[in-house]
């Protein structure tokens, strides 16, 4: 019997999870400046051009200032902040897009 593609919704304390999803650091070489963020790759096939991945920033935290060329979207699945779209910082809630 093959490994179910199902990756079940667990809670682990405060901590949104996935189970059989590994727990990773933001930026692997800690070469850009960020602080209390973590990610968890839920979907990527290499024969996609997508994947789905969820980023967990503490209250204290912030990510990296990155451009793309590629476009991207992003929901708020908790809590609120703040995001800096065309060099205009806009607010953020819980389920924005």
């Amino acid at each position: 019997m093959s490994e179910s593609p199902v990756r079940p919704f667990v809670q682990h304390d405060a901590a949104y999870r996935w189970s059989g999803v590994e727990l990773r650091t933001y930026k692997e070489d800690g070469a850009a400046p960020y602080r209390d963020v973590t990610r968890q790759t839920l979907f990527s096939r290499g024969d996609m051009r997508g994947e789905l991945r969820y980023f967990e920033v503490a209250a204290a935290g912030h990510s990296t200032l990155e451009r793309h060329l590629h476009a991207h979207a992003v929901m708020v699945l908790r809590g609120h902040g703040g995001v800096l779209v065309g060099g205009q910082v806009h607010p953020v809630n819980t389920y924005d897009l």
